[in-house]
């Protein structure tokens, strides 16, 4: 694949590039026509010293899921469990995200995802989903195993205030 289109083409929108990019266009159209992502309030629970057993509130936790990868793929769905509320948003697009990769490329149980476009690498594993509103159905969910953050400069893990590096973060 190149860069970037080479204007100069007389075929220009007939190119390699411009081919790739609507090829991607069109398989990204086509999942989001027929693949959703859900977010779902969990119930929780906590205990008060005072109060014992407590429910929070419905919007504390959200279960966020793929719906139609099977049907439309033959792909396991996938799911997030225990997100909090203010990364629901971020969680939607993650998903939707790894759901199309896998429409290309099945993510397998034991599976090692994380998104190399990102500044903090959130590692995900995918393990067999026990939420019984699968029936049965394939599922996996994601279970965050390690979070570290990269320098944008030179991809090395930074901690805070120890991080020397010649480029710029």
């Amino acid at each position: 694949m190149t860069d970037r289109c080479n204007c100069d083409n007389p075929n220009h929108g007939e190119c390699d590039y411009c081919r790739e990019q609507r090829e991607r266009a069109n398989k990204r159209r086509a999942y989001m026509e027929t693949v959703m992502v859900y977010a779902v309030p969990e119930p929780s629970k906590r205990v008060d010293r005072k109060l014992g057993p407590c429910e929070l509130p419905g919007w504390a936790t959200f279960r966020v899921h793929t719906s139609g990868l099977v049907q439309q793929y033959g792909r396991a769905e996938l799911e997030l469990r225990r997100v909090p509320a203010l990364y629901v948003d971020h969680a939607c697009k993650l998903l939707n995200g790894w759901g199309l990769y896998s429409t290309e490329t099945p993510i397998s149980e034991g599976q090692t995802l994380s998104d190399p476009e990102t500044l903090v690498k959130v590692l995900l594993v995918a393990h067999p989903s026990q939420h019984p509103s699968w029936k049965g159905r394939p599922a996996l969910e994601l279970r965050a195993v390690a979070c570290a953050t990269e320098c944008a400069s030179c991809g090395q893990p930074m901690t805070p205030n120890e991080h020397n590096c010649a480029g710029e973060a």
